[in-house]
């Protein structure tokens, strides 16, 4: 081993050493019968794939562009959007509403092999459902 990558070596043990304290305090997420981690919601705009989003009020409030893939959203409104940059495939979104609208305008909208089990969008005149 050179130099170089002796040192880099040395430096990524002395980095897993300092962290391990930090990293042995941090419990295990729960999770669902599925395996998915359970992530009590609200949550912000971001990436979610595989994951249980469980709310009282709104599931996610993406108001950034947000992908949520292969998950279960349970809330009164699963996802609440501006309608720019939001992809929803392949989840199961147990809500009252399941998409909720906030602005006018659509743009780069995804919605593809969900199961909705409430009302679908608040905008049934675009979406048709």
């Amino acid at each position: 081993m050179d130099g170089w990558k002796q040192t880099r070596a040395v430096y990524a043990l002395t980095l897993l050493a300092a962290l391990e304290p930090l990293l042995a305090g941090v419990p295990e997420p729960r999770r669902d019968a599925d395996g998915r981690p359970i992530i009590e919601g609200p949550v912000a705009s971001g990436v979610y794939h595989r994951v249980r989003i469980v709310s009282p009020t709104v599931g996610v409030h993406a108001v950034l562009p947000t992908t949520i893939t292969d998950s279960v959203i349970e809330a009164p409104i699963c996802v609440s959007s501006s309608g720019r940059g939001l992809t929803l495939r392949g989840n199961v979104l147990d809500c009252n509403l399941c998409i909720e609208f906030t602005e006018g305008l659509l743009i780069d909208i995804v919605i593809a092999d969900n199961t909705c089990k409430g009302f679908g969008t608040s905008r049934p005149d675009i979406l048709g459902w």
